[in-house]
C-alpha cells in the first residue's frame, strides 16, 4: 500500500497543481491545430515554405519591450502558418494571393483579453476599421493600401479573442479585391478556437 500512495501522490499533486481554476496547463491545447491549414484555403494555394512552425515569446516578441509584454500577459506558445497563391484556372478571379495565420495560447482568459485590447486600441497609423462580425469573445479588423515593389495591395489584419486564445489573420489581395473572403476565411480560423 505505501509503494502504491508513493507512486500515486505526485500524480495526485499535478492533477491538483493543473486543475487549479483559473490556470490550466499548457498542453491543454496546441496552437498548431488553431491555425488554418491548406485544407481551410481556396485552390491554388500552397505553404510557403518554412512558415509552419511553433513560436516561443522571444521568437514572436521581436523586440524586448514586447517579450516583456507577452511574458507579464501569461503567453505560452504560439504557432505560425503562411500560405501564398501558387496559382490560378484561367479566367479565375483572384484577390487574396497571400494568407499568415496566427494563433497565441495564454495562462488566463484575463491575460489574452489584456493582450487583445492592448493590440486593438485604435487603428495603427495608416490603417482604417474594417468592419467584421462578432466571431468570437473579442474581434477586431483592419486594413491598409500598401504599395510593394511598384504594385499597390490591400493588406488587412482581423484579430480574434476566444478565451485564453489570440488568434491573428492576415491577408494580402489585389486592390479593391479581398475584404469579403478575408471575412470568410476569419469565419473558418473563429471555429477552430471553438
Amino acid at each position: 500500500m505505501r509503494r502504491l500512495t508513493a507512486i500515486l501522490a505526485p500524480t495526485i499533486l499535478l492533477s491538483v497543481i493543473v486543475c487549479i481554476p483559473g490556470r490550466v496547463a499548457a498542453q491543454d491545447l496546441d496552437p498548431g491545430q488553431l491555425v488554418l491549414s491548406l485544407d481551410d484555403l481556396p485552390r491554388g494555394f500552397a505553404t510557403k515554405v518554412g512558415s509552419d512552425r511553433y513560436l516561443t515569446n522571444a521568437d514572436a516578441a521581436g523586440d524586448d519591450q514586447t517579450l516583456v509584454e507577452l511574458e507579464q500577459y501569461g503567453r505560452q506558445l504560439g504557432y505560425i502558418a503562411a500560405f501564398v497563391r501558387a496559382s490560378a484556372e484561367p479566367g479565375e478571379a483572384v484577390s487574396i494571393i497571400q494568407v499568415e495565420s496566427n494563433a497565441s495560447v495564454y495562462a488566463t482568459a484575463e491575460g489574452a483579453r489584456g493582450v487583445f485590447e492592448l493590440r486593438a486600441q485604435s487603428p495603427p497609423e495608416g490603417w482604417t476599421a474594417l468592419p467584421i462580425p462578432q466571431l468570437a469573445d473579442d474581434a477586431t479588423g483592419v486594413v491598409r493600401q500598401l504599395e510593394i515593389g511598384g504594385d499597390t495591395y490591400d493588406v488587412r489584419a482581423i484579430i480574434l479573442r476566444k478565451g485564453r486564445i489570440v488568434s491573428r489573420l492576415d491577408t494580402v489581395s489585389l486592390p479593391g479585391t479581398g475584404d469579403q473572403e478575408t471575412i470568410e476565411l476569419a469565419e473558418v480560423a473563429a471555429v477552430k478556437l471553438q
